[in-house]
């Protein structure tokens, strides 16, 4: 760990740093060390594991190969779905605590300091889930939304939006 300011800018957690290497902890910094170098196909979301005919890569630079994948997929294909595939995983990860915190609060199971506020909140995180309202879609910037009219595209909540990608 002689490089300590590269694993974290929170001067708070260097100490922490410290006696975890001294008690032989492995964080997550250790892990992601023990792996370098890393792939450049995987680095750059290029690399795809969505069928059994793969793993597949597109080059980036060669022109005359590795075009495409298997299935057909190109370069700018692969990066998207890596994309959303990382975004869709870190939401679903969270989406069902989210939920699971508005039903103790319901039930009761869970007494909040102040009751409107977290009315107000359960109100927001409701509607994350179902059709948007209008005084959600107020929210957005006006060229955004006209986009949206235009190709008939309209956010739907996050969870119909996630089974959606």
């Amino acid at each position: 760990m002689e490089f300590i300011q590269k694993k974290t800018n929170d001067r708070a957690v260097e100490p922490f740093l410290l006696k975890a290497e001294e008690r032989g902890i492995s964080l997550v910094w250790d892990r992601y060390e023990g792996q370098l170098p890393e792939c450049g196909f995987c680095e750059s979301g290029l690399s795809c594991r969505d069928c059994l005919q793969g793993p597949c890569i597109s080059h980036p630079f060669r022109e005359d190969q590795s075009k495409v994948g298997v299935c057909g997929k190109s370069k700018d294909i692969l990066g998207v779905h890596s994309l959303l595939r990382l975004v869709v995983k870190g939401t679903m990860a969270y989406l069902d605590q989210v939920i699971d915190f508005a039903k103790d609060i319901e039930a009761g199971e869970v007494s909040p300091a102040n009751k409107a506020q977290t009315d107000e909140i359960i109100k927001h995180i409701q509607g994350l889930f179902g059709t948007v309202r209008p005084e959600v879609m107020e929210a957005f910037p006006e060229p955004l939304t006209n986009r949206w009219k235009a190709t008939g595209i309209y956010p739907e909540g996050i969870a119909r939006d996630l089974f959606k990608a």
